[in-house]
Order: structure tokens, then sequence, then C-alpha cells
């Protein structure tokens, strides 16, 4: 599901060989039960099950649940980022640089459905002030990423210089957010990648963003 840097895995009480394969396998099954049932339906029992380990080894490796589903959170943020920015065009093709956006959400959302799933779970829990910090700050992350873009581009008279970079970016985002919920729901147009992502993508920019020629 992912592969975690040695030094990002390498927990408290990382004193044998071996135990930092454990602290991956915690992650990797946290997601999976996190991803299924949220934050308060799942327990330290299954996730520890799930990854074959004894429950005790749970508390071994993290303080507590809470810990765990905030490591997992940004386990799965890492991967996400590094899905979507895999293989991105120079800076001032901004036309690529959206259908790859899109079409790299599309194809991680499809082979890691639970990290997508367990990012949107999150909202149950945001009562929490921890957890509400980390996925603010998740937020913030990716709108920074797609913002800061858009601006460079405008910058360079990429875009129409009138164009509200916010509006943008929040457009670009909200799309994000029905893809998944298509994917969730089994929408029959879903599964037309090639087709929506270059549709949309062509709508977007031809019509809102790109000088015409």
């Amino acid at each position: 599901m992912f592969i975690l840097a040695k030094e990002q895995i390498m927990g408290r009480g990382w004193t044998k060989p071996g135990q930092d394969v454990r602290r991956a396998q915690l992650l990797e099954a946290a997601i999976e039960v996190f991803g299924k049932k949220g934050f308060y339906g799942a327990t330290t029992a299954e996730i520890a099950q799930v990854a074959g380990l004894s429950s005790r080894m749970v508390f071994f490796y993290f303080n507590s649940k809470k810990e765990l589903y905030r490591e997992a959170l940004q386990a799965c943020t890492r991967d996400l980022m590094e899905a979507i920015t895999r293989g991105m065009p120079p800076p001032d093709d901004i036309r690529t640089f959206f259908k790859m956006t899109t079409r790299n959400f599309i194809v991680f959302l499809k082979e890691n459905s639970l990290e997508v799933k367990l990012l949107l779970q999150s909202l149950d829990a945001l009562e929490d002030p921890d957890i509400r910090g980390d996925m603010t700050k998740i937020m913030e992350d990716y709108h920074l990423y797609i913002f800061s873009f858009l601006e460079a581009a405008r910058e360079r008279g990429t875009i129409h210089e009138d164009v509200i970079i916010e509006t943008a970016t929040l457009f670009i985002l909200g799309l994000v957010y029905v893809i998944s919920y298509a994917e969730f729901l089994d929408l029959p147009w879903f599964g037309k990648e090639d087709e929506y992502t270059f549709t949309i993508g062509d709508y977007f920019i031809d019509a809102i963003m790109m000088h015409k020629a």
C-alpha cells in the first residue's frame, strides 16, 4: 500500500531488527481498518489482528490509538502528494499540469481507495483538536500546492491576469472530492478516466483560464 523510508518508520523503542517492519505493518493495517470504520468505529485490537500482531504491539510502537490514527493520516498524505506530483510537467505547461494532477489522483484512488477513504473519514473526528489540526494542515498543504502553481502561471502570463486564483484553486479541490465520492458510490461515468479528465481539464482551461487564441 505504501512504503515508508526507514527514518520515517523507526519509531520509539526501535532496538531490534524487524521492529521497523512491524511498525509499518501496523500503519498499513491502521489505514485499512480506519479507512473502513473511521476513528471511533475502529479498535486497536482489530488493527493488530489485521497486522498479524498481538494487541500489545500497538502500544509498544504508539502511545495511543489517536497517535496511530494521526500517523496513518500523515502516511496517506505523503503517499497522495507523491502520487499526484509524479511526472509533473514544466511549470509553464498548465494544461498538462491540470490533466496529470487529476489523472494521477484517479489512479491513486483506484489503487489506494482505503487511503483516500481514511482522509475523508477523518471528518468524523474533527472535534478532537489534534486531529482537526492535522486535517487543517493537510488541506492547507493541498491548497498551497495548487494555489502556488496557478499564481506562478498567472505571473508568467500563462493565464488571464484577472483570474481569481483562490476560486480556481477551490474548483480543482472540489473536483477532487467529486471524483472521490463518484468512485465510492460506483457512479457509472467514473470509469471513463481519460474522457472525463481531458474533457473537464479542457473546459476548465479553455473557458476559464487560458488566453484565447
